[in-house]
């Protein structure tokens, strides 16, 4: 092998030592950015499930409300209409504190 060929050589190894490492660089970076999206999708996978299961209460919590408000409309003994407006004021702060709850989930430029 002459000088010039040795040469070449050398520029040649040198080169692909280079592109390995930024192959490697690269490869690094695509992994740590992956990861992040995937724990910010996580992430709001759970916080989906908490604003599912809080609007789930806030359903079940306004259908009794309207019962006990319909209840308390048809009630005559004042001993249950009594009984009946307590139900409707708790099934109310219930209600309440759900908002509430979504409101917190909700992101800081929608907040009412």
């Amino acid at each position: 092998m002459n000088k010039k060929q040795a040469s070449i050589l050398t520029v040649i190894q040198h080169a692909l030592r280079q592109n390995q490492r930024i192959f490697f660089g690269m490869s690094l970076v695509f992994v740590l950015i992956t990861g992040y999206f995937l724990w910010n999708l996580k992430e709001i996978q759970r916080k989906n499930v908490e604003i599912r299961n809080v609007v789930y209460q806030l359903e079940v919590d306004n259908l009794n409300e309207q019962n006990s408000v319909f209840k308390l409309c048809l009630a005559t003994d004042p001993e249950v209409r009594s009984e009946y407006s307590t139900m409707c004021d708790t099934y109310d702060i219930e209600i309440q504190n759900h908002l509430k709850t979504l409101r917190q989930h909700m992101p800081k430029g929608k907040r009412r």
